[in-house]
């Protein structure tokens, strides 16, 4: 399990930890719900949006590999660290991707989209 900075948890909607994961819960200025889910004992994480109506309307993970223990902790903190605070700050969307049909999270950093959050 990763342990969220304090100034960061302020900026979740609901945070529920269980003996299998612990789960982020964030309210976008864009109407989303952006769930992340961070399994104990592997170093990767997943997130599933939701859009006004509670569908389903992104997933995605991510996953941390070829370090030691310690800094593979490190690395998952910044990263889901840095996820919460880039979608908390700036405006989110999600695009449809034309030839795979599959939904892609953007961001608006500088007036200009992109999917680089990760």
């Amino acid at each position: 399990m990763i342990e969220i900075d304090q100034s960061i948890k302020t900026t979740l909607k609901d945070v529920v930890t269980d003996n299998n994961s612990q789960r982020l819960t964030i309210l976008t200025n864009d109407g989303l719900r952006i769930v992340i889910i961070i399994p104990h004992n592997v170093f990767e994480w997943f997130i599933d949006v939701f859009d006004s109506q509670n569908k389903k309307v992104h997933t995605n993970w991510t996953d941390h590999y070829g370090d030691t223990e310690k800094n593979l902790k490190i690395e998952m903190k910044k990263s889901v660290e840095g996820f919460i605070q880039t979608v908390t700050r700036y405006p989110v969307r999600i695009v449809m991707h034309d030839k795979s049909n599959r939904s892609i999270l953007q961001v608006c950093k500088d007036e200009v989209w992109t999917d680089n959050i990760y």
